[in-house]
């Protein structure tokens, strides 16, 4: 995988949103963001505090996430 560095502030009520080809890394982005990956190399901030030092409810507590795959039964 390539290194990168993302940087990108949201406010309270902001969405942001991650789109890219297949691939791309976004699905690990979110699931690093909300704690369902640990992170290997890098790391995330929220609020300036390093994400893998806060508990996963909290971080799912501020972000919602829209799957890229989706169900209708």
């Amino acid at each position: 995988a390539e290194d990168r560095e993302i940087g990108e502030e949201a406010v309270i009520g902001e969405i942001l949103g991650i789109a890219g080809v297949e691939g791309n890394g976004q699905t690990e982005l979110v699931e690093s963001v909300i704690g369902m990956r640990t992170l290997v190399k890098g790391s995330v901030h929220l609020d300036g505090k390093d994400i893998r030092y806060l508990a996963a409810n909290e971080l799912r507590s501020v972000f919602g996430v829209v799957p890229q795959a989706i169900l209708m039964t």
